[in-house]
């Protein structure tokens, strides 16, 4: 019987001992956890990425400054391959909201190569969410950086797309001539790709003769690369309208750098006088340097007159060569 107890208060014993000690390493285990995550959380707030570049981590409280001190950081290096592609990263992953507060380190920053890179990815970046917001700031000084210049064009652009209205109310809000003249050159042939027939009734909505001609060139430079057939009936479409007449010698002579044989189609369109000889010089000479067969076959057709007999003499100087008249 005594045998039997002692042995039952031995088993006893064993377990107790054996609960302290599982109770211990649970708590030393927990312990050096818990200071382990505090080390983590004090001693690392950052991540290393991008070969070296140090980067604030998710959890980090302070992102939006160790942004803006890595693109200080960035900008005042030297223009390397690696600069760039972690300048291109940076910008790349901001949101909208990033934008303004990033403006005063690009204002701050040293002028060179990396400045004029960096700001036209920043600004191109922008422009995707804000491009009123870009324009505004690309405008907001007298002088600036080139790439300001091509930001503002790039903006213009990408507001046309989204808000073809908005973009054209904002250019009747610019007073200052060469700010004016950088969005009009933007908007006729972001809209002239969207809506050619639309483009129309907006050039003609544009205050004073200058404004029209503009916008008819840069938008009919746009439609004889996207189809040149269409560009002719364009701009054939508005040919009586009193603003393309003084203007009509450039409109023919634009079409005749792609098709001579289209260009004709508005030589009726033109007033007589220096002018419209020249261009018919211009023309047929053109002509009889791609496609001398097409050029002799209208020539041949044409009605008796002035017109045909400088044609001809064009086509003829052109074909006996720059010793003709030696």
């Amino acid at each position: 019987m005594k045998v039997k107890t002692y042995s039952a208060l031995c088993g006893l014993t064993l377990l107790a001992v054996l609960f302290v000690v599982i109770n211990r390493r649970n708590a030393t285990t927990a312990e050096a956890g818990s200071s382990l995550g505090k080390t983590s959380t004090a001693t690392h707030p950052f991540k290393i990425a991008n070969h070296g570049a140090v980067f604030p981590a998710h959890d980090a409280p302070i992102v939006s400054i160790t942004a803006i001190e890595r693109l200080q950081q960035l900008l005042s290096m030297e223009p390397t391959d690696e600069v760039l592609k972690q300048l291109t990263e940076l910008i790349g992953a901001m949101k909208a909201d990033d934008f303004p507060k990033h403006l005063e380190v690009f204002d701050q920053a040293p002028p060179g190569s990396v400045l004029s890179s960096a700001l036209s990815l920043y600004l191109k970046k922008w422009s995707e969410t804000d491009p009123k917001a870009v324009l505004d700031f690309t405008f907001k000084s007298e002088t600036g950086p080139p790439s300001k210049l091509d930001a503002a064009a790039g903006a213009v652009a990408v507001f046309a797309a989204k808000d073809f209205a908005g973009a054209s109310a904002y250019l009747q809000q610019v007073e200052d001539p060469e700010r004016k003249s950088i969005l009009l050159n933007q908007l006729a042939p972001a809209l002239a790709s969207a809506d050619a027939a639309r483009t129309i009734d907006w050039i003609k909505s544009l205050p004073g003769d200058e404004p029209k001609q503009r916008a008819t060139f840069r938008a009919l430079q746009q439609l004889t690369v996207i189809n040149l057939d269409a560009a002719v009936d364009w701009v054939y479409s508005m040919r009586n309208e009193p603003f393309l007449r003084p203007v009509m010698v450039g409109v023919c002579l634009m079409i005749a750098e792609s098709d001579p044989s289209r260009a004709v189609k508005f030589l009726p369109h033109i007033a007589d006088g220096p002018g419209k000889d020249e261009t018919i010089q211009s023309i047929f000479g053109g002509w009889q340097l791609v496609s001398p067969a097409e050029a002799a076959q209208y020539i041949v057709a044409m009605p008796p007159g002035r017109e045909k007999e400088i044609a001809a003499k064009a086509a003829m100087a052109v074909e006996a060569g720059p010793t003709a008249g030696q």
